[in-house]
């Protein structure tokens, strides 16, 4: 699985952890739930799931109507649109989404190898 890399600009806070135990995403957090009610994933907080997940220790910084960026999430109209764009959303940064993509891959790369190591050693 890979979290959300919106609102976040630290390359270096990128992990990789059981979906279990991934902390500051939202969207984790949801598919978490779902697994749990779901899929019959364990309800228990002391179990992993075994599923990895990467994430970011980063807390999502949201963007303002001046054009910084803020840790509170700002309050929005009633008229407002929920568009997950630079203009409404948290928007992402081309250097965090590429961290995400490259721990995922790694982590996709080092689980094919013990497998086809495992397989061999089976075969031998």
């Amino acid at each position: 699985l890979v979290g959300s890399a919106g609102g976040r600009t630290d390359p270096t806070l990128v992990r990789i952890r059981d979906v279990s135990r991934t902390e500051h995403d939202a969207m984790l957090a949801l598919i978490r739930k779902k697994l749990r009610s779901e899929f019959n994933f364990p309800k228990n907080p002391q179990r992993y799931f075994g599923v990895p997940a990467v994430y970011s220790l980063e807390n999502v910084r949201y963007p303002q109507a001046d054009g910084s960026v803020c840790g509170l999430r700002p309050v929005l109209g009633p008229d407002a649109a929920l568009n997950l764009d630079c203009g409404a959303g948290l928007g992402a940064a081309t250097h965090i989404t590429g961290a995400f993509a490259f721990a995922a891959v790694g982590k996709a790369l080092e689980m094919l190898l013990k497998r086809a190591v495992a397989r061999e050693a089976a075969a031998a």
